[in-house]
């Protein structure tokens, strides 16, 4: 009863490190809303403008603006804006979903390599991490991408793997970096699955990945 009891507590704890720290990426959400686009996410900010002035009638924009990637994120931008009103601030919070699937993420992964207050210590390197910090301040696609990788990598670990069909499929609709990412997470649970040296493992392991695979390859052909 006492170790259970122990690792009840341990479990408590664990678990409000993780709401902890989804608070603070709220907060840090939240002192973000008055920064303005940035680099080449000013792009993403010109296609979903476009994609409103538009009325969403087509998915090829024009030329000036092609940078070639598949247009989920500047979808979902002009969406945002489209049902609450064009603002900075409406932007920025449209992130938070995507930050705190890292976060979440993130703390499943700390939670299942590491023991102890080590878990601690790997969760506060995320969250006290300059370039994470930085990217989570903007209004960018990478962080979109960052997303879906942590939460494809747990799903793996966890064999829920049906989930990576539509967690893959926003990766492939963002950026052409997902384009190689999704792969990447596939060879990953070739890997993590100890079945490399089967072919037809390598087959079937496939399926979940097959919508988003037929998404790019639809994307770039249409495009």
């Amino acid at each position: 009863m006492e170790v259970h009891a122990d690792e009840t507590v341990n479990n408590a704890a664990w678990r409000r490190a993780l709401w902890i720290s989804l608070g603070l990426i709220t907060i840090w959400n939240l002192l973000s809303w008055s920064f303005p686009f940035f680099w080449d996410n000013i792009l993403n900010s010109r296609i979903a403008h476009w994609y409103l002035a538009d009325g969403f009638s087509q998915l090829i924009i024009p030329e000036a603006l092609d940078a070639g990637h598949p247009p989920f994120f500047s979808l979902y931008l002009a969406g945002l804006w489209g049902l609450f009103g064009k603002s900075l601030w409406i932007a920025h919070l449209g992130m938070l979903p995507f930050l705190c699937a890292v976060v979440w993420s993130w703390w499943k992964l700390c939670g299942r390599f590491l023991r102890g207050h080590l878990r601690y210590g790997g969760l506060a390197i995320l969250t006290l991490e300059p370039t994470f910090l930085a990217q989570s301040t903007m209004v960018t696609p990478d962080i979109v991408l960052l997303a879906g990788f942590l939460t494809g990598l747990v799903l793996i670990l966890e064999k829920q793997r049906a989930l990576l069909i539509p967690v893959t499929v926003v990766m492939i609709g963002t950026s052409t970096r997902g384009i190689l990412m999704v792969p990447a997470l596939y060879l990953i649970d070739r890997w993590w699955s100890g079945n490399m040296g089967s072919i037809r493992e390598w087959i079937w392991g496939m399926k979940w990945y097959v919508p988003s695979g037929l998404l790019a390859v639809l994307w770039l052909g249409y495009h």
